[in-house]
């Protein structure tokens, strides 16, 4: 039974500071209160949210699959969002919700490679997907062939699933000066290239190249490994009011990932007028890279290709 307030709920995984600001805006538009159940923050990128008007947030932990169908009803949402479907639990309160005529959306970001369980996946798409989910809301067109594949016709598709803070970083106070600088920003994890970076900063030592500097900021294991470089910067996470400080100047921004699905970061330092040096593996060149215009791109896993693209500038 409906409670007389206009509500969307939101199942989330962690909650990075640029989802908050679309939730926030998704309730302005609406003029829908917005419920958001969220996993606890990631330790390698622990965003301090703050609470907003119209948002309600509630620990994932706190609830059971029963207690969340529960609170699904209780809340009687007209819109129902998850953020993929590996929880059960969420796929459960997706399934009531259809079966109570509330349309439910399900957010994918995995890009289409054709590996073998992506084609299991599109096989059972009938079973484990769309029983639960009425649209699939996908980043872009790399991620628009995967969902095409799993069986949902083009109208059952929403694009733009992942955006930045946009006002936030197209307003960052410049001083209209540009610092040599390849800046990266992100997880301090293998998979996201950290090594190639340091690679082509030992390089650009070597070769005395010391006019270019080389900024990594983020947390996790990867940081141990730093080396000692008269070229090369670290810093620890920061918060984004901070990192915000951190872009006066601007200067290159790399994202040498091997795997990236989508990457916000790239329409984050695009919005903030950084050129970009990114692999070919960052989902987000689709929407955010001109090669030739405002950066390149090269092989993912490349050390030499990523160095040529860095002595470009």
């Amino acid at each position: 039974m409906s409670n007389g307030r206009k509500t969307i709920l939101v199942l989330y995984t962690r909650l990075p500071g640029y989802t908050l600001a679309c939730l926030e805006a998704l309730r302005e538009l609406s003029g829908h209160e917005v419920h958001i159940v969220r996993y606890q923050a990631d330790t390698l990128a622990p965003f301090e949210l703050e609470a907003r008007e119209g948002l309600t947030f509630y620990q994932r932990s706190k609830f059971d699959n029963r207690q969340l169908s529960e609170l699904m009803k209780s809340l009687s949402p007209s819109l129902i969002i998850t953020a993929g479907w590996a929880d059960k639990g969420y796929k459960s309160v997706a399934k009531s919700a259809r079966n109570l005529g509330i349309p439910t959306i399900c957010g994918l970001d995995n890009q289409w490679f054709g590996t073998l369980r992506q084609r299991l996946a599109s096989l059972v798409s009938n079973f484990v997907l769309k029983p639960f989910f009425d649209y699939l809301w996908v980043p872009d067109k790399f991620q628009y062939e995967y969902a095409r594949r799993l069986g949902y016709s083009r109208a059952k598709i929403l694009t733009g699933w992942y955006s930045a803070d946009t006002e936030s970083f197209l307003n960052i106070p410049q001083d209209g000066s540009f610092t040599k600088r390849f800046l990266y920003v992100g997880r301090m994890v293998s998979f996201k290239g950290i090594k190639d970076i340091i690679s082509v900063a030992k390089r650009f030592d070597e070769e005395g190249i010391d006019d270019w500097k080389f900024q990594l900021v983020g947390s996790g294991p990867e940081a141990e490994s730093i080396p000692e470089l008269p070229n090369l910067q670290y810093k620890a996470f920061l918060q984004p009011e901070d990192l915000q400080a951190e872009l006066n100047g601007r200067g290159v921004f790399l994202l040498p990932s091997h795997k990236e699905p989508w990457g916000v970061v790239i329409h984050e330092m695009a919005c903030a007028g950084f050129p970009l040096i990114t692999s070919d593996a960052v989902g987000a060149n689709a929407g955010f890279l001109r090669p030739g215009w405002n950066g390149f791109s090269y092989p993912s896993g490349n050390q030499e290709a990523l160095y040529q693209a860095a002595r470009k500038f």
